[in-house]
Parts: C-alpha cells; sequence; structure tokens
C-alpha cells in the first residue's frame, strides 16, 4: 500500500514536485487488510439477517415490481378486487335501505288512510252529536221566554209574583179563568250593567208549553208593549247558535215582506213562506230565500 502526500507550492521552485509516493510497513497493511475483511463480513451477516425469509407455499408470485402476464401488479389486482367488494357492499347497503324505507312509507300511507276514514266517520258523529245537544238544549227551553227592555230592579224581590200579574195584565187575559203558573223568573247571569247600558233579559220559565205558546201569539198581536215610557219585546228563549241562525234569517224576512210574501220564520231557524197557489215551501238559509225572489223577477 503506497500513501500519497500532496503538499501546496510555496515557491517557484518547487512547482512540479507534488506528489510523493511513500511505502508502508508490511505489517501495517496487513492489519488494515484484515479489518476491512472483517468488517465486510459482518455487513453481510447483518444483511442475510434483516432479509425476511421466503415462505415456501408463496415462490410462486412475483416480487416487488414484477408483473403478471397481462402486465398488471398483482398490488393493483388486490386494490381493484377490494374497490368492488366496497361497492357490492354499498349497494346492498343502499338497497336494503330503500327496501326499508318504503316500507315505512307503505306503512304510514296506509296508517294516514285508516286515520283519514275514522276522522270522517268522527267528524259525522260529532255533528251527530252537536245536532242532538242543541236539540236537547233548545228543547230544554221550550217552556221559556225572554223578556227584554224592561228596567234593572221594575219585577221587583219576587219575579215570580210580578210577572204572573203583570203578562195577564198587558196581553189582556186577567180576567181569563185560566191561571198563569210560572216555574222561574230572573235575570240572565251576566253582571248588572250601568244605568246607561241596556238592561239584562229576563227569562221566565213556564208551567205548560201551551202557555209559552199563547203568550207568544198574544204579543205578536198586540204589536208594541211598553213600561216606563220602554219598549218591552217578548222572544222565545232558544240556545246562542239557534238565535245566531234566526238572526242571519231576519234580511231574507223583510226582502220576502217587501215583495207582499206571506212568510214567517218556524222553528228551528227555517223560513216558510206561501206560494201563490197556496202551497208552504221552506228556506234553510236566507240564500235560498234571495235566490227564489231573483227567479221569481226572471220569470
Amino acid at each position: 500500500m503506497v500513501i500519497v502526500v500532496q503538499h501546496a507550492p510555496t515557491s517557484p521552485s518547487n512547482q512540479g514536485k507534488t506528489l510523493i509516493e511513500s511505502p508502508l510497513p508490511a505489517a501495517y497493511e496487513k492489519k488494515m487488510t484484515l479489518a476491512d475483511t472483517y468488517k465486510s463480513s459482518s455487513n453481510s451477516t447483518m444483511d442475510l439477517r434483516s432479509k425476511p425469509k421466503k415462505d415456501p407455499q408463496k415462490t410462486h408470485e412475483p416480487v416487488g415490481g414484477e408483473t403478471t402476464k397481462d402486465g398488471v401488479r398483482p398490488s393493483d389486482l388486490n386494490e381493484t378486487e377490494t374497490e368492488k367488494n366496497r361497492e357490492v357492499d354499498l349497494q346492498t347497503s343502499i338497497e336494503n335501505i330503500v327496501m326499508e324505507a318504503e316500507h315505512r312509507i307503505g306503512d304510514t300511507e296506509d296508517e294516514v288512510r285508516r286515520i283519514d276514514s275514522l276522522m270522517k266517520v268522527t267528524r259525522q258523529e260529532n255533528e251527530t252529536l252537536k245536532d242532538k245537544v242543541e236539540y236537547l238544549e233548545n228543547y230544554s227551553r221550550r217552556n221559556n221566554i225572554r223578556i227584554v227592555g224592561m228596567k234593572e230592579g221594575s219585577e221587583g224581590s219576587d219575579p215570580v209574583k210580578f210577572f204572573s200579574e203583570w203578562l195577564p195584565k198587558i196581553l189582556g187575559t186577567q180576567h181569563s179563568s185560566e191561571q198563569l203558573d210560572i216555574e222561574q223568573a230572573h235575570r240572565t247571569l251576566n253582571p248588572v250593567p250601568n244605568p246607561d247600558k241596556p238592561p239584562r233579559p229576563i227569562l221566565v220559565r213556564l208551567l205548560r208549553y201551551q202557555d209559552r205558546e199563547k203568550i207568544l201569539r198574544l204579543a205578536k198581536q198586540k204589536g208594541e208593549i211598553t213600561m216606563d215610557g220602554r219598549r218591552i219585546s217578548i222572544f222565545p228563549d232558544m240556545s246562542p247558535d239557534l238565535a245566531k241562525r234566526c238572526k242571519q234569517m231576519i234580511p231574507a224576512l223583510k226582502a220576502l215582506k217587501e215583495r207582499k210574501v206571506s212568510c214567517y220564520l218556524v222553528h228551528p231557524a227555517r223560513i216558510k213562506i206561501l206560494t201563490e197557489d197556496g202551497k208552504s215551501r221552506f228556506f234553510e238559509t236566507s240564500g235560498e230565500a234571495f235566490k227564489y225572489l231573483e227567479d221569481q223577477d226572471k220569470t
């Protein structure tokens, strides 16, 4: 082994003498050769230990960047197959979700149809029950009359005795042998109004329905009834809903009377007219009565 030493030039006289070769001792050269050999053998042993052992059953598969006959790497085939499996699983999951949603929607539609039919039946039953309740309420009022316009306190402390004497007197039946029997008489349960407000109506319950009909007929025949300078009106007592329906008939009644049509209001809230040929005709609403007048104008 030879050591080569390079010296930097220091003067013009030294130019050209830059390399000096000197032999090493044989013993040192031998020592270096043995050290390099030991190092090389150690590195080879470590490389053998670090490399994994091959499975003899998989020796037929290509290794590293090798490809199959079709030019496709095995890792690419595995990734493609895995991706296909994922797509199949996703498609199956979506189909299951859609199928379950369709079942739920179908069940919901069936339930909605069932509830809708049940609601129709319930609505019909409610209308029937409402009519029955209204009929019973009005039936319970069939012996009552309502007196409107009488000053607060005019009836005194004993309303039953007062109206037992006052009603026959104003209607001209005080000399009748028939006695007017009154079960109850009182103001409505509203708060007492101020003096400048209209007085509360008075409810009078008679013992017999015939007396109630007689009083209403005589009051209509008498026309205007006054007391202490106030106009007094006597009406049949009825439920608020029925009273509202009767009030809606008033414009049609006025229009019929202006045309000289014989008409009047009948229970519960209908208009009855007598045609020229003597037949009776009923109108359930005021609109039907107005349409009748329009048809008469066309003819």
